[in-house]
């Protein structure tokens, strides 16, 4: 199977008639023999973007209800795009048991890494059930996915490619783009006080793990078992920017210290830290050979977008779209 395309990735699981009885629901769009759903668009917002309370935000410049509206005009469209492209991939592969059997084995594969990636088939089905998707639908939306991906890898990636010397004058044009700034690396065990009763048990631990580092223990390994913020830190490993206009700026946590040094253990906000200061990365720009690889992957993104996006207007021009008076409260 060839890579994702963009568009695939960015619709993820957005195709098909999703919830039991969704041709029942309001009709937005009859996109040729398929009509999306009020439902399966709602559904679609929720799996794009996680909902978050309107009171934890500033209100937005547009307004909230403006803002909406737009969100969801922009979710239809890219609802009746996938649909065009996914009527246009099934058209060109006329899947005979042999085809189905391998998209059937590839989903089937699509779920068992989405099952690891959540931790276990339990956990699984409960996040597919809050996506309002069965382990069945879950398949077809990968198989749907496959064929848009096949599609449009066939018909508009492959004669797409960077020339050399594109890569080069945009280096040129854009070197800004490839400044790196100056980064201070320190490693930090923190032995965090809640109640000021636990202060006698921090300063003993803490001088205890100093003197294990001493004895040859590993920092980061003594970090990752001991400090309290490790999850936000493996290894301890904090990395700061330094101020263009301040390179001689230092953080507290390692004030007194020089590269390489370990500190004793020293009161910290929070509690008490052992620190130890890594490492201190001069600014500079990349050079091209180290910027090349991304410019092309990015000019080839761009480019393969752009391409996409044309092939897919090509395609809905030709489709049976019709917006139902439903779709007119988003605009469309």
């Amino acid at each position: 199977m060839k890579p994702w395309s963009t568009l695939a990735l960015v619709l993820g699981l957005t195709g098909a008639s999703l919830a039991a009885g969704a041709v029942r629901e309001e009709a937005l769009v009859r996109v040729n023999d398929h009509v999306v759903t009020r439902a399966e668009l709602e559904q679609h917002i929720r799996m794009a973007q996680p909902e978050v309370p309107k009171h934890s935000l500033e209100a937005p410049p547009l307004g909230y209800e403006r803002l909406e509206t737009e969100m969801k005009k922009r979710a239809l469209r890219a609802l009746v795009r996938r649909r065009v492209l996914l009527d246009a991939a099934r058209e060109q592969y006329v899947m005979d048991e042999q085809y189905e059997v391998v998209l059937d084995a590839f989903a089937e594969e699509q779920l068992r890494k989405f099952e690891a990636r959540i931790g276990s088939r339990l956990k699984a089905r409960v996040k597919l059930s809050e996506m309002g998707l069965t382990a069945a639908q879950y398949r077809k939306l990968q198989v749907d996915n496959a064929l848009v991906s096949q599609l449009l890898w066939e018909k508009v990636y492959s004669d797409i490619s960077i020339a050399p010397a594109e890569v080069r004058q945009y280096y040129v044009a854009h070197r800004d783009e490839f400044q790196v700034p100056a980064v201070l690396a320190y490693r930090q065990i923190l032995f965090a006080v809640v109640e000021p009763a636990d202060v006698p048990q921090m300063q003993t631990r803490a001088a205890a793990v100093l003197r294990e580092i001493e004895g040859g223990a590993g920092f980061a390994l003594m970090a990752d078992r001991y400090s309290a913020d490790r999850d936000a830190y493996p290894g301890g490993l904090h990395e700061v920017k330094l101020p263009e206009d301040n390179l001689d700026w230092r953080p507290q946590a390692v004030e007194g210290l020089e590269v390489g040094q370990i500190s004793a253990v020293r009161q910290v906000t929070g509690g008490y830290a052992i620190v130890k200061f890594e490492r201190l990365t001069s600014g500079r720009v990349l050079t091209f050979t180290e910027a090349q690889a991304r410019i092309e992957q990015d000019l080839l993104a761009r480019r393969r977008m752009d391409a996409e996006e044309a092939y897919a207007e090509r395609l809905e021009g030709k489709a049976l779209v019709d917006y139902y008076p439903a779709a007119k409260d988003l605009g469309l």
